[in-house]
């Protein structure tokens, strides 16, 4: 029997006709995501949280708040909206459905459904909104058409597409830049807020390196918390010229591949030279499964590690057994995980 989950996942062998019919929505399966991209870029999503918390509204009132006079727009919005309330991102009324001659308009009425909270994408809220912006914005929706050929002939997608690495495309392009930063920081905000709550790793630290820290939200969030840590956010000079003054975080650029500074614990992997011998690296990472399942954290996880493989060179998620492997060679004497957040867990590196 097909699953009658409220995401109409499909986990076993149904009838020949259960199997069609997924076998369909996946050859479709773009649509959804599209969608899904759509309704936040016109904040259909904030337009209801907006008229206040439980409440339902039509399309046409949604699409009145829109600054458009398409006179198609509120069906148009009733058509992506009902597609979400399929997959349980808003909620619908149950009212009968009532076609508005040849312009396939209802009578529904949609609300904000628990998800959708992640998706609201009004100023100062944090959100999966803008990540997911970034990951349908054209620069990286053409680097898939480059998968099939790099497959075939290797070779990193994104670079095959663009000619240039990722890093060098947002280097030129502002626009781009702006939008990568922005989803850097709604996806560690969601993330460190969950990780500071249950990971206690960070107490008794007093130098702190984050490697590849970006922007230094990271650290800023850690030492607000832990204000007895110096830290030092570390990353390339492009990155850290955009970087905001955050009070306990000093910024050095450089390139990971060749030097690390020196701290206490550390970020990110294979900076033995740069520890103490008392000293630990900090990895905060999805781990890949060593077997294949069908449960949401195993699809989430191979779905980063394969936008891993066409944006990046060697670009991939890990297992914990490469981890250890990794700790290994490099010299470490062992590695532990600390906490499970999400689909992220938090590993602790020791020399």
């Amino acid at each position: 029997m097909a699953s009658i989950e409220s995401l109409g996942e499909y986990t076993t062998q149904g009838t020949e006709e259960e199997d069609l019919n997924y076998a369909m929505r996946l050859s479709c399966a773009f649509v959804f995501s599209m969608a899904m991209n759509t309704a936040t870029l016109l904040k259909l999503l904030d337009i209801i949280s907006r008229a206040g918390m439980g409440a339902y509204l039509s399309a046409e009132e949604i699409a009145s708040q829109l600054p458009t006079k398409n006179p198609q727009a509120a069906q148009m919005v009733d058509r992506i909206l009902r597609l979400l309330a399929s997959y349980s991102v808003v909620t619908c009324t149950n009212s009968v459905n009532k076609l508005d001659g040849d312009n396939n308009s209802t009578n529904w009425l949609y609300g904000l459904a628990p998800i959708s909270k992640y998706f609201l994408n009004s100023e100062g809220n944090t959100s999966l909104a803008p990540p997911m912006q970034l990951l349908h914005c054209k620069a990286f929706m053409d680097t898939w058409y480059g998968l099939e050929d790099a497959v075939l002939e290797g070779g990193v997608p994104f670079n095959r597409v663009h000619e240039m690495h990722v890093y060098e495309y947002t280097a030129k392009f502002p626009q781009s830049n702006e939008l990568f930063n922005k989803a850097m920081i709604n996806l560690t905000r969601l993330l460190m807020e969950n990780i500071l709550d249950k990971y206690k790793g960070f107490k008794n630290v007093k130098e702190l390196v984050d490697v590849g820290g970006g922007l230094g939200l990271t650290l800023q969030m850690i030492t607000s918390k832990y204000p007895n840590i110096k830290a030092i956010n570390f990353d390339l000079p492009q990155v850290i010229q955009d970087a905001p003054p955050y009070s306990g975080v000093q910024y050095i650029s450089g390139d990971m591949f060749t030097k690390v500074p020196k701290g206490e614990a550390i970020l990110l992997k294979n900076c033995y030279a740069a520890l103490p011998d008392d000293g630990k690296i900090i990895v905060i990472e999805l781990l890949v499964p060593e077997t294949v399942d069908t449960n949401e954290e195993t699809r989430i996880t191979f779905q980063l590690d394969l936008i891993m493989l066409v944006q990046f060179a060697d670009g991939k998620e890990r297992s914990r057994s490469q981890y250890e492997s990794l700790a290994t060679k490099a010299g470490f004497s062992g590695l532990k995980l600390e906490c499970h957040i999400g689909n992220f867990w938090v590993m602790e590196i020791y020399k």
